[in-house]
């Protein structure tokens, strides 16, 4: 399932919102969703798979993914 994910991040001021996820947050793993927002993700340990569309990534230790708007 496919869907648009409507979290409000960061104020009108400052749009910017930072989360920390690790194995023990409960949203590690994450649905496929969408946003009009940028995203941008940095690995800070260990390796992350990533979908993006229809590409698949590993991202590992100091990666960056940059996902533009409306990327699922």
């Amino acid at each position: 399932m496919i869907y648009n994910e409507l979290i409000e991040r960061g104020t009108e001021h400052f749009p910017i919102e930072l989360y920390l996820v690790d194995k023990n947050h409960p949203r590690y793993e994450m649905s496929s969703h969408w946003h009009n927002e940028i995203e941008l993700m940095r690995i800070i340990s260990g390796k992350l798979n990533v979908k993006l569309n229809s590409n698949e990534y590993l991202a590992e230790k100091g990666d960056l993914i940059f996902v533009n708007p409306e990327t699922v």
